[in-house]
């Protein structure tokens, strides 16, 4: 930003840089901040292809749908199996719950 941008009613207006300077190490600061090189940038996306490209046994949405449900049902993963492969009558899971749960097999394979 230019001095003319600054207004004189600011608070960057009233700042000393050669004060800033003497407090900052301008070397480290760009070498944090910096740009990539390309070259170097473009190995690092291919990098990170290959780790969005993990095997899964379900699709994406599918796996959100569970999480949100395992989240809603406020039991440990193995309280929920014990009590759907046993049909627990001590109704921790409310009927809706259960079809929920058993709707797909697939669910059961995750806990």
């Amino acid at each position: 930003m230019g001095e003319a941008q600054i207004g004189e009613d600011t608070i960057w207006a009233d700042i000393d840089e050669s004060d800033v300077y003497k407090e900052i190490n301008v070397d480290d600061l760009e070498k944090t901040f910096k740009q990539m090189p390309r070259e170097r940038l473009g190995s690092l996306s291919a990098g990170r292809v290959d780790k969005l490209r993990e095997k899964t046994f379900i699709n994406n949405k599918r796996a959100q749908n569970c999480s949100i449900l395992l989240t809603r049902l406020k039991m440990s993963d193995t309280e929920i199996r014990h009590t759907v492969l046993t049909m627990d009558p001590t109704n921790k899971l409310d009927k809706d719950m259960v079809e929920q749960v058993t709707y797909d097999v697939s669910i059961m394979n995750i806990i």
